[in-house]
């Protein structure tokens, strides 16, 4: 009796904070969805790809700085509150260096770049901005994951979806074009990320970096690094391959497929954020609670699942324009991925707990190989359907592998 009430208070701790992240972010996503309607409806398909395309771009460029240390900063703050300061002094420090980076890069090989993507030159430079805002950003809500102040980070990206859409509204809705839209994100993600700082910051705290908690921090998320990376370039490769052989109107119906797969993957995300701090702080009845959080996390994507299958069409319709209807073949192709994304978020957790083992590095980079590989034979003929259908294979190989790791790693107490 006493592992069943273990199990059922393990359980009620993860579920709490899980569900109040959920419902924020499920917020949040309706705020984004009013965001993503905006760029749709105003900008048509083809502004709509110029816009994804730079956000997309900005944000590979974000995750593949990161260095994995989102992932290190919540299990260092999570032992260790104290370290949460020089955490965020490491993350500032490299936030700017990305910045100048960046801007710096476009300076020098901004033709290339312009005729690479197919977008005007100027669009480029909101890249930096957004590239750098959006890289401190996801420290800061990492160091706030690691500290498990779930309501104030919560609260912290809703404000930063209603400075976006408030902007979208107001001056967005006057002068309609990519530039506008990117001017509103750049300036929402800057002030979100030195609003968070400010929150965080103690009282009499030098600015002084800890380049000895930076390098604890590499060498812990080394590994993380590459899967963390790979699993956001995963759902947007297609990005890469699309605008050169279709252009950005393809481009477009193709970024409202990944702006629903990242609303839906907001639900097992949330559960992972909250579950990873518990994992690392507890001794005992770990995969009991993961056991708990995939059951309940993949009954509501399957629930999600059946909903887009039998109403997707006309939802998509409804909401982004009729003009945006082929997009809805492009989210069936995907929801495979979709559904395997789910249950690799919640298994990972339990993997990593402890440490991150080489072989999930490996396992992500053989599922990327086979997502780019199958992307280069599919997408020049079926276009965003290809793209979608590599992504699916991609995430359906690495659940395989994930799903053997994690029974190899509790052989006793498997499912």
């Amino acid at each position: 009796m006493k592992p069943i009430n273990n199990l059922l208070n393990s359980a009620c701790r993860l579920t709490h904070p899980a569900l109040g992240t959920i419902l924020v972010r499920f917020a949040i996503i309706g705020l984004s969805l009013i965001a993503g309607v905006l760029t749709a409806r105003l900008l048509g398909p083809d502004g709509r790809g110029q816009y994804f395309q730079v956000i997309a771009i900005a944000g590979l460029v974000a995750q593949f700085s990161n260095f994995g240390l989102t992932s290190s900063n919540i299990f260092y703050v999570a032992q260790d509150c104290e370290r949460s300061w020089p955490m965020l002094v490491n993350s500032i420090l490299l936030s700017c260096f990305v910045l100048i980076f960046t801007a710096v890069s476009i300076f020098c090989f901004g033709t290339i770049l312009e005729a690479f993507f197919g977008m005007p030159a100027y669009l480029l430079w909101f890249i930096p901005v957004i590239c750098a805002g959006s890289l401190l950003l996801s420290l800061v809500s990492s160091v706030m994951a690691g500290n498990e102040k779930f309501f104030i980070m919560n609260l912290w990206q809703f404000g930063n979806s209603i400075i976006v859409v408030l902007g979208m509204l107001t001056i967005g809705w006057i002068i309609s074009t990519p530039a506008i839209f990117l001017l509103v994100v750049s300036f929402a993600a800057c002030i979100s990320a030195i609003t968070g700082i400010f929150v965080l910051k103690p009282k009499y705290s030098p600015f002084q970096p800890d380049f000895v908690l930076f390098k604890m921090g590499i060498k812990y998320s080394f590994r993380a690094y590459f899967a963390i990376f790979i699993g956001f370039l995963l759902p947007r490769i297609g990005i890469l391959i699309i605008g050169g052989s279709h252009g950005t109107h393809e481009l477009g119906q193709y970024s409202i497929a990944v702006q629903i797969f990242d609303v839906i993957a907001v639900l097992p995300g949330s559960v992972a954020l909250v579950l990873l701090p518990r994992l690392v702080k507890s001794s005992s009845d770990k995969w009991s609670v993961t056991k708990v959080s995939l059951w309940v996390t993949m009954g509501g994507i399957l629930l999600i699942s059946i909903i887009l299958v039998v109403f997707g069409k006309s939802l998509i319709e409804a909401i982004f324009g009729e003009e945006f209807s082929p997009s809805y073949s492009v989210v069936i192709c995907l929801l495979p991925g979709i559904i395997a994304y789910a249950a690799i978020s919640i298994l990972s957790q339990y993997i990593v707990s402890s440490d991150f083992p080489l072989k999930l590095v490996a396992i992500w980079s053989f599922g990327f190989l086979i997502t780019l590989l199958t992307a280069l034979n599919l997408v020049p003929k079926l276009g965003a359907d290809g793209a979608a259908m590599a992504q699916s294979v991609g995430l359906l190989f690495i659940l395989v592998g994930v799903s053997y790791f994690v029974y190899l790693k509790h052989r006793n107490n498997y499912l």
